[in-house]
């Protein structure tokens, strides 16, 4: 760069001598202006996408730690697993436990969604939800999140407390498919219910 700016300056120090540029004195600074642009637009392009790349990555993990929180306090304060209406091993996964107070249960399972692109069209995420009793689900991950991962394993062996395994891959939703915008993590904890 300080090699551009010494070349610039000693044209305009010859221009100012001679009152005027030859035809390839003028070539050469016009482009080492475009390169020099060029150069300027770059950096200031991946810039841009550093950031938006760095706010999905955010967006991820805000809510991976969100939801995977959430499920662990509630099965450490569970009561008992719901074997019979619990999903193990595939995805998508379904975990029901009982949970003092709550009646019947607490489910957690994902379902799809159908969202409008901004460029028009319409395209399918997603989405992890928490059923308490019988109050209305509550998404666990917001619209620019879609799960692409839910299994619950049971880990308990037979004298144990309940151990269950929940493994979860959170991306960012990009229904453009634009390289920049791909975020994921993937979360896995085994969690023992404390009752």
């Amino acid at each position: 760069m300080s090699i551009l700016i010494t070349l610039m300056i000693n044209m305009s120090n010859a221009f100012t001598r001679r009152r005027g540029f030859t035809l390839v004195e003028a070539l050469i600074y016009i482009v080492l202006a475009a390169l020099a642009f060029t150069f300027i637009i770059g950096i200031g392009q991946d810039l841009l996408l550093g950031s938006v790349k760095i706010q999905g990555e955010r967006e991820v993990s805000f809510n991976a730690r969100t939801a995977i929180n959430l499920i662990t306090q509630k099965i450490r304060g569970a009561n008992d697993v719901v074997l019979g209406s619990s999903t193990f091993n595939s995805s998508p996964g379904v975990l029901t436990i009982t949970y003092p107070g709550v009646s019947p249960s607490i489910i957690f399972d994902t379902y799809n969604k159908t969202l409008t692109k901004s460029t028009g069209g319409t395209y399918v995420i997603r989405k992890l939800r928490m059923k308490e009793g019988t109050a209305a689900a509550v998404d666990l991950t917001n619209d620019k999140i879609n799960i692409t991962n839910f299994v619950v394993r049971n880990l308990t062996k037979s004298t144990e407390a309940h151990n269950i395994n929940v493994e979860l891959t959170f991306t960012q939703a990009n229904p453009a498919n634009d390289p920049n915008l791909n975020a994921s993590i993937s979360v896995e904890t085994a969690i023992s219910l404390r009752h």
